[in-house]
């Protein structure tokens, strides 16, 4: 492939699209010749054919014959959907599916044995189509795709397959189509907002792809049938269209199960934590919660609990770190605490740190926090860097007295309590502001994250993979203790009476430990020096 691959760049075609349509032309000619001997040795019979037969459907042809001729040599035997996945992997911009996922989907398929199968944006599952036609005998599998490209390839693929339906349709619009199937996997475009003013057809306001295009195909399902959908974390605790949804689930339908998918699966094209979601058309007496971990070709339940629906469709957060971790004794504390908790927008004001421009980088009067000055719970002001900007344009991100500070990129969770400067001060866009209103300390709330069970609740919000990706949206929706504030104050006084002891006696031990050193090399000397050495 390396000579086509030449080929495709000298002529200017990079996306799959135009690399797939080329490749539709060589196989629409090779079905229309008639004898494909003649086709071989007639070169302006080939040429002329591939004008007639495909130009009007797939544009002018961009080379001359004997171009065409050493495209049609090399392309006639190249398996078409293997051909298609390829040039799909090598395009970092396209969102292509796992051979895990797709070999998961065929093994549903196996087990749940049903008589109509939908799998939508079938182009995330190119490589393994023939596979699961091969396993499918006897069932009508209905293939959809919006990529103009990709329809002509699955319709030409399967036309010698009448239990195979192409359709091109858009599963972030409402289909007219009133079948129902029994079973449906989704894909959608995780992480991907709608333009502001398209339509949808949908009920819901909502402008996350994913989130409209799993209840469009919830219409679809039928009374008894299942649908697993690839879904970011973030559909299991975010608010507005996201809850919406989470209400439809639990009002009309049957959650089956809810499992973290591996963070390496889809990588590098998605850098986002997915959950694969099982939904029945029937309601269902147990949810199952879990992970799924690679092993060798197939995914692998690592981590599973089971519990009723009633009690999981009951909450308004259905994170899986979070359901799993219950069983851990300090979040459990948390949860089973008779202290009144409140959501964190009930008593805070919640924004993100200022994106600071290359052009106002150079030093000036406002000082500008990162994480990287966050420490042991602490603001290190020793090489803070400023900014050259006016204070009125900075002046809502300007930091005030007992402001929390929390990071939101990173691989690590630091947060700290913001003191008044002499100098204004804002934080940058990798930080969190949460600024408490009169019935939280500042401190109470940092302490809180510091601890296991506040640590374990803000890490259950992260949307990234590698690296953490809060957002301020989120952390507004989190759950923190609210005593009164007398007793706030106490557990503040303590903490900080308890750390100054640590320190100072941290400090004495390193003095200690350096005099012991000392004096330990000076006896040595001494010892030397009497015996003469």
């Amino acid at each position: 492939m390396k000579n086509v691959q030449g080929f495709f760049e000298e002529r200017g075609l990079l996306s799959p699209e135009s690399r797939i349509n080329e490749l539709l032309r060589v196989k629409t000619v090779l079905n229309s010749v008639a004898n494909e001997n003649v086709a071989k040795e007639d070169e302006d019979a080939l040429f002329l054919a591939m004008k007639e037969l495909t130009e009007k459907e797939f544009g002018f042809f961009p080379a001359d014959r004997s171009d065409f001729r050493e495209l049609f040599e090399t392309l006639k035997r190249v398996d078409a959907l293997e051909f298609a996945a390829d040039v799909f992997a090598e395009d970092r911009k396209s969102w292509l599916g796992s051979p895990l996922l797709t070999r998961y989907v065929v093994e549903r398929i196996e087990s749940l044995k049903p008589k109509s199968v939908l799998i939508a944006e079938a182009e995330k599952h190119l490589a393994g189509l023939g596979e699961m036609r091969r396993k499918c005998e006897g069932i009508e599998l209905t293939l959809t795709t919006e990529n103009v490209a990709v329809y002509r390839l699955l319709s030409l693929e399967f036309a010698e397959t009448p239990d195979v339906i192409v359709r091109q349709e858009s599963i972030y619009k409402e289909s007219p189509d009133a079948l129902k199937y029994e079973y449906i996997h989704a894909f959608p475009a995780v992480g991907r907002r709608r333009e502001v003013g398209e339509g949808t057809g949908k009920t819901i306001p909502a402008n996350e792809l994913d989130e409209i295009a799993v209840e469009n195909l919830l219409r679809r399902l039928a009374p008894g049938g299942t649908m697993d959908a690839v879904v970011p974390a973030k559909m299991t605790f975010g608010g507005g269209g996201y809850k919406k949804l989470r209400s439809l689930l639990a009002e009309s339908f049957g959650v089956e199960s809810l499992f973290n998918l591996p963070e390496k699966l889809f990588r590098p094209v998605i850098a986002l934590r997915l959950c694969l979601l099982s939904v029945s058309g029937r309601k269902r007496d147990t949810v199952l919660i879990g992970t799924y971990e690679e092993d060798g070709d197939s995914l692998a339940v690592t981590l599973k609990m089971e519990m009723p629906s009633r009690e999981f469709l009951s909450r308004g957060d259905w994170r899986v770190e979070l359901l799993l971790s219950e069983e851990d004794e300090a979040v459990r504390r948390f949860r089973e605490s008779a202290v009144r908790k409140v959501r964190i927008r009930e008593v805070a004001e919640v924004f993100r740190g200022k994106s600071i421009l290359k052009k106002n980088a150079d030093p000036g009067r406002i000082g500008v926090l990162n994480i990287s000055d966050l420490e042991g719970g602490e603001i290190d002001w020793g090489k803070i860097a400023t900014i050259d900007e006016d204070e009125r344009k900075a002046g809502r991100y300007i930091l005030r007295e007992g402001d929390v500070l929390l990071s939101c990129r990173g691989t690590t969770v630091k947060s700290a309590v913001f003191r008044k400067q002499e100098r204004p001060v804002i934080p940058s866009a990798n930080l969190l502001v949460i600024r408490p209103d009169a019935s939280v300390s500042g401190d109470f709330l940092r302490i809180f994250f510091e601890s296991p069970s506040g640590d374990a609740l803000i890490r259950s919000f992260q949307r990234g993979t590698v690296l953490m990706n809060l957002n301020h949206s989120d952390i507004m929706e989190m759950e923190m203790p609210l005593p009164p504030m007398e007793r706030q104050l106490e557990i503040v006084g303590r903490y900080f009476s308890e750390r100054k002891k640590y320190e100072e006696a941290t400090r004495r031990w390193e003095e200690e430990k350096e005099r012991a050193y000392r004096e330990l090399l000076e006896q040595v000397q001494d010892a030397s020096a009497e015996s003469g050495g």
